[in-house]
């Protein structure tokens, strides 16, 4: 008799828990899409700085940094992106502003991430060759990544 209650709260437990455990691998796929679109937002910053002269332009640096991004853009990020790990999950609504329609047109999204990804691949052959360049090239790479950010992304 004993056994059979402690089998029910065993079984109670467990799924009442399971919400948790999943919630937390929740959270961490949306926080490491964070921590990816920061290490983005870094790069973007360094080349943004030397396109509009607030630092000097360096050409390494400048290759590095659009190296970087291209490797962003090539890395297969699909486990940071489970579904329902939207801005309406009721767990998430503070710590995401994804929208739903990501998973939704996921066509779309496909289609915008190699444009980016093309859009990098000849920032990081013609755009890092002088100031010039990296300002007239870094536009096309900020306006890749805003087609994406507007229709996806809620403004918080």
């Amino acid at each position: 008799m004993i056994l059979n209650r402690l089998k029910v709260v065993l079984f109670i437990f467990t799924l009442l828990t399971a919400g948790t455990a999943w919630a937390v691998d929740m959270d961490s796929a949306v926080e490491a899409r964070q921590a990816f679109m920061k290490v983005y937002e870094f790069n973007l910053d360094l080349l943004s700085d030397m396109a509009s002269g607030d630092t000097r332009f360096n050409r390494r640096r400048a290759q590095v940094a659009a190296n970087n991004l291209l490797a962003l853009a090539r890395m297969n990020n699909t486990a940071m992106w489970p579904i329902d790990t939207d801005e309406t999950h009721p767990l998430l609504r503070d710590k995401t502003s994804a929208k739903a329609q990501v998973w939704e047109e996921v066509s779309d999204v496909a289609y915008r991430h190699a444009t980016l990804t093309r859009t990098l691949e000849r920032f990081a052959w013609y755009g890092t060759r002088d100031a010039r360049s990296l300002k007239r090239e870094l536009k096309n790479v900020q306006s890749a990544c805003k087609g994406c950010h507007q229709r996806y992304r809620s403004k918080r």
